[in-house]
């Protein structure tokens, strides 16, 4: 049973979004009640777990996280049919809170003549309506998310966070899961080369502005050394083609390299710093209020304190001493 102040820290948690969406440029107040039903649904036959888990996702935009760790858990979940029980999905896109709007699955059976997941392929016809739909549903399903999240954290349930941890408040809300006595925290971080991250984000219904693609782009790069010290796994995958399944390139746990693949690290490193120069390229369509020269700077010190974060993955490329050399 949680203490007070435990409950406390669930209340003080910040809301997202809110209780609207738009209809044909209006807002439209959408009854707390029914916001409440939705925010619910991910947790219906859900049990109270006995030693609490959450598996955090990170990744920039375009990274293919979702998806990948979609596949991933679902795996998990068929290892361990218990952990099918009691894990909770928070998502307020794809697999969570905006399908469970019947109004945004409404305007979207109108558009696409069916339930179509935002992961699936989308017609050039029919994608900028799309877009429009998920902008016009964005806030209420940021804002129940949020909501199935307390209601899980206070039912004690296993969780698997969908976010794109790309700023501190991600870490603030790991000290919070921490304080709430959820004693494995595991992370598992999905990076693709800037290039290819593009390409998806020009291809799928959620919309991200070139803004975020770029600025959520640096945070994510920046955040991930420091999610080191606070997580108690970390798993980090590369995730270069829509053709094939994300490679796990390199694990931690309690901060220290448990396994790797130097030769895909090499190879994913040598990726991501020679697609710089796009990087700095889409850059200069941001607006003149961004400094391109500072956040250029900030994505090669981010890409730097990657690459330390991986060089004992690295250094296993290296030959070992022969030991019976004096």
């Amino acid at each position: 049973m949680l203490s007070a102040h435990q409950n406390a820290l669930i209340d003080a948690l910040p809301n997202e979004g809110g209780l609207y969406f738009f209809s044909k440029g209006e807002k439209v107040h959408y009854p707390a009640h029914a916001a409440r039903e939705c925010a619910l649904l991910p947790l219906q036959g859900k049990e109270p777990s006995a030693n609490k888990r959450v598996i955090l996702l990170h990744g920039a935009p375009g990274s293919g996280k979702t998806y990948n760790g979609m596949q991933r858990l679902e795996l998990l979940m068929a290892a361990q049919p218990d952990l099918a029980k009691t894990m909770a999905v928070i998502s307020y896109d794809e697999f969570g809170a905006m399908y469970d709007i019947q109004e945004y699955v409404a305007g979207l059976m109108q558009i696409s003549g069916g339930p179509a997941h935002q992961q699936a392929k989308v017609s050039p016809d029919t994608l900028f309506e799309r877009r429009k739909l998920w902008q016009d549903f964005q806030p209420l399903s940021q804002f129940i998310r949020s909501k199935t999240l307390k209601c899980a954290l206070a039912e004690e349930h296993d969780l698997y966070i969908d976010v794109t941890s790309s700023g501190p408040g991600a870490i603030a809300l790991i000290q919070v899961l921490q304080a709430l006595d959820y004693g494995d925290v595991e992370m598992w971080s999905y990076g693709a080369p800037f290039g290819i991250s593009s390409e998806r984000i020009e291809q799928r219904p959620r919309t991200t502005s070139l803004e975020d693609l770029l600025l959520k782009r640096v945070g994510a790069y920046e955040m991930l050394p420091k999610f080191l010290h606070y997580v108690d796994t970390l798993r980090i995958f590369a995730n270069e083609s829509d053709a094939d399944p994300a490679v796990e390139i390199a694990h931690f746990e309690a901060g220290i390299l448990r396994r790797g693949n130097p030769l895909l690290t090499e190879a994913f490193l040598s990726r991501l710093a020679d697609d710089g120069e796009d990087f700095i390229a889409a850059a200069y369509g941001l607006p003149p209020s961004i400094n391109i020269d500072q956040l250029q700077q900030k994505y090669k010190q981010a890409l730097a304190a990657n690459h330390e974060l991986l060089l004992p993955v690295l250094q296993s490329l290296q030959p070992r001493p022969n030991r019976h050399l004096v």
